[in-house]
């Protein structure tokens, strides 16, 4: 079984991939769903930030569990 970090971890992802799929930009995302609290960056600011890599990090990962990683969740592995 998962443990409640990975069930959580999941569950952002599947909300990124769903945010995606109704359109959301990857700043909408880490600001609206990773990053809450924080204030959006702008310009070069966002380009060159931890923020951003973050998210596109999370977008990649979504998008792979979403193509069949989720195999790995229903073996146990």
């Amino acid at each position: 079984m998962p443990s409640a970090y990975q069930r959580a971890r999941h569950i952002q992802l599947l909300r990124v991939h769903d945010a995606l799929e109704a359109g959301a930009s990857s700043r909408d995302l880490a600001f609206g769903l990773v990053f809450r609290g924080q204030r959006p960056l702008v310009g070069a600011i966002w380009k060159g930030s931890g923020e951003r890599r973050h998210v596109l990090r999370l977008i990649a990962e979504a998008r792979g569990m979403v193509d069949g990683g989720y195999r790995k969740l229903l073996r146990h592995e």
